[in-house]
């Protein structure tokens, strides 16, 4: 039994290693697309608001913060819930208050967050 294992074994990776030589040897048939990728300075006057939020139990908690195109903070909350949810309905409970967070702001300073 043990035998056969081995032998299987040699040959996958025989296989396996004949396999990436010709894939080396060979142009690929479907050329990967080229993407960029990386962060981008945001443009003036846009508000990135990311958040976040975690599960432990019946115990919830999320977190917010605001910055400009600059990457200066203009605020945050961070809050705690008594609430027994999956990770889908906490991540959505931190955007329903980012939101809520974001036009308490807006009525406060205006459109410029």
């Amino acid at each position: 039994m043990e035998e056969d294992a081995k032998a299987i074994w040699d040959r996958a990776t025989t296989l396996n290693r004949d396999f990436h030589i010709i894939n080396f040897m060979e142009r690929p048939m479907i050329p990967k697309p080229i993407e960029e990728k990386g962060w981008q300075k945001l443009g003036p006057g846009v508000v990135k608001i990311n958040f976040e939020a975690a599960t432990n139990g019946s115990r919830m908690s999320f977190g917010i913060v605001a910055m400009d195109h600059d990457g200066f903070v203009l605020g945050g909350r961070a809050g705690v819930l008594e609430s027994n949810t999956g990770a889908e309905w906490a991540e959505l409970q931190a955007l329903a208050d980012s939101l809520s967070w974001r036009g308490r702001k807006m009525a406060q300073f205006g459109a410029g967050i």
